[in-house]
């Protein structure tokens, strides 16, 4: 289990600041992929194994998402019927085809929204963003 400042007494959750608001339901990860083709799955175990080369990783499925956590959370995971839906942390503002969508929570972090939708998807640049996002949550 990866160090964490709070666990939410009520599903056990591990959070890096006390109180984060959350949903304490949880489904399994094949609930995720019910209406996705196989190839979706195939591209969710690839993705968090490349993931699991930067260090240990805790991957929980909540009620409308897949997440990933180091010390905090640092990507949500989408599955679609012919995709995934990444939604990934990081400290600059990314333009770049590949990502649909970018919002600002904060004035150090971003948001970066893009598809994974076949194996190739998932290449140096992609994984370049992962590895920075796995290390912004230390």
């Amino acid at each position: 289990m990866i160090k964490s400042v709070w666990q939410c007494p009520h599903c056990s959750r591990s959070f890096s600041r006390v109180g984060q608001i959350h949903s304490c339901e949880r489904v399994p990860i094949e609930h995720h992929f019910q209406s996705s083709l196989p190839h979706v799955r195939k591209l969710f175990k690839n993705l968090v194994t490349q993931i699991e080369r930067f260090g240990p990783v805790t991957v929980s499925s909540a009620k409308n998402s897949i997440n990933l956590q180091r010390r905090s959370q640092f990507c949500s995971i989408y599955a679609r019927k012919r995709h995934l839906l990444v939604e990934l942390v990081g400290d600059r503002n990314l333009t770049d085809p590949v990502i649909l969508k970018v919002t600002q929570p904060s004035s150090d972090r971003f948001i970066y929204t893009f598809h994974i939708a076949k194996a190739e998807d998932l290449n140096q640049k992609i994984l370049a963003w992962l590895k920075r996002a796995y290390q912004l949550a230390a």
